[in-house]
């Protein structure tokens, strides 16, 4: 996948300074789509102006089997990225930007689709990848699915259940902890992949996406009392509270101390745990904030999060951002 985006992206636009088109944002939705198994999840590709006041650059609806893009919220922010690292940018690198973040954003709610499909697999065992494992497993819509729409509650109570449960991690955390990371780690993966093979050719294009990959693996994570307190933590305390979670799951606990412990156990190389979003020892968290703290000191600071991108209930409003 990375090799074909790679020649669609660099060689077939960028090379030919060709503008960025439709057939653009189609081109890395097939190719992404043909890799991961979501050819047919995506019935249309839509351009209009999503949120202007909260420049939401695309959304995923999928109800709808679709997704929409706000060109000028796109162009906006990749004009205030470059402005942002100014004279760190030469003139070509400063187009690069403009279509690696828009490939990013696609590439964003693409992710959110494969999060979706996720969710009507027979057994999280289904799943090789270990961070789409743990997302999937704290994914209240593969929970309903599969354990409790028809056990429990019925598919209509098990929406609403959801939409409490929603309510509580905006309320609390402003944003959604596990999904919204997970979707901003695979797209900054994948463009940091693309770049592998022009770090000498495009040097700040590649450190600042090298950055927005580190400024993602770290959203969720807390430093409280001594402890590092996971985004999937998090996410699993609220589910266990609003009874999502039937059982035990391997790496979570009440008990903070218990789920790192379980949680190393299950994962053990400390980077993966933190791209997972799984809990990591408070000198884990720190060696890898120092790296954060290098870019940030460079001159690389990221924005990963904005406050408009939620996950909401598709009964009550039909978008992931």
């Amino acid at each position: 996948m990375i090799e074909e985006l790679r020649k669609f992206i660099i060689e077939e636009y960028i090379s030919k300074n060709r503008e960025i088109d439709a057939e653009f944002y189609v081109g890395i939705v097939n190719i992404y789509s043909k890799y991961n198994g979501i050819e047919g999840w995506i019935s249309k590709i839509k351009f209009e102006e999503i949120n202007p006041e909260e420049c939401t650059e695309g959304e995923y609806r999928p109800s709808k089997h679709e997704i929409a893009f706000d060109y000028m919220s796109i162009d906006d922010t990749a004009g205030d990225i470059a402005a942002l690292l100014g004279s760190k940018l030469n003139e070509e690198e400063q187009v690069w930007i403009q279509y690696l973040h828009t490939a990013r954003v696609i590439l964003h709610e693409l992710a959110h689709v494969k999060q979706r499909k996720n969710c009507i697999v027979k057994s999280i065992d289904d799943i090789k990848d270990n961070r789409e494992r743990v997302v999937t497993e704290v994914n209240p819509y593969f929970r309903s699915n599969i354990e409790y729409s028809s056990e429990l509650f019925g598919e209509e109570e098990a929406l609403l259940k959801i939409k409490e449960w929603n309510d509580e991690l905006e309320e609390r955390y402003g944003y959604d902890v596990v999904m919204e990371r997970d979707a901003e780690i695979e797209s900054a993966i994948i463009i940091n992949s693309i770049l592998k093979d022009y770090q000498d050719k495009v040097p700040s294009v590649a450190k600042f996406f090298n950055a927005c990959l580190y400024s993602s693996i770290e959203m969720g994570y807390e430093y409280v009392n001594d402890r590092i307190v996971s985004p999937v933590h998090k996410r699993a305390e609220i589910m266990k509270k609003k009874n999502f979670i039937n059982g035990n799951i391997k790496w979570y606990d009440v008990d903070l101390d218990k789920s790192l412990a379980e949680s190393i156990n299950a994962v053990p190389s400390a980077a993966e745990r933190l791209r997972c979003g799984l809990p990591v020892t408070p000198e884990e968290y720190l060696k890898f904030k120092r790296k954060l703290c290098e870019f940030n000191r460079d001159g690389y600071v990221v924005m990963v999060y904005r406050e408009e991108d939620k996950e909401e209930n598709i009964e009550q409003k039909d978008q992931i951002d």
